[in-house]
């Protein structure tokens, strides 16, 4: 069963950049995804400036719609934003399809955002998603019984 771990920043950060490889960096929230107890991904919220943060999500195989759900509430709610900035590589694009079909929309690209050279695979594109999008997401629907 997946879950998330709240108010632990610095040791998923730390999770996030010794597992993926990355150069640590200032994080400003981060959440961990458990499954069964056991850290499997994070999310983090870097380069916040009370209007936009970008998000950065870590864990292969663990997106849930719950998830998103809980990322869009602390968006909202927590960080206060006005929208949420996310940029995915443009190769392989199937994470292109997948960004688009959670609401968030295109944007434009960043050349070189991945790599030194200038290549579809180094080319980073950036998708926003705006508050009302996030307020539409963040919610829950209940059905009816009966």
């Amino acid at each position: 069963m997946k879950g998330l771990l709240l108010d632990c920043d610095a040791q998923v950060a730390a999770w996030a950049f010794e597992t993926y490889h990355r150069a640590p960096m200032h994080v400003d929230r981060a959440l961990g995804i458990l499954d069964n107890g056991l850290l499997v991904g994070a999310v983090l919220f870097t380069n916040y400036n009370t209007l936009n943060a970008e998000l950065s999500y870590y864990g292969k195989s663990t997106a849930t719609v719950g998830i998103f759900r809980a990322i869009a509430r602390i968006a909202l709610y927590e960080l206060r934003l006005a929208r949420l900035t996310v940029i995915v590589p443009k190769r392989p694009s199937y994470l292109l399809k997948r960004v688009s079909k959670l609401g968030f929309k295109y944007e434009g690209v960043q050349r070189r955002n991945y790599g030194h050279t200038d290549s579809p695979r180094n080319t980073g594109c950036r998708f926003v998603m705006f508050r009302e999008d996030l307020e539409k997401f963040a919610a829950e629907h209940l059905k009816k019984v009966a």
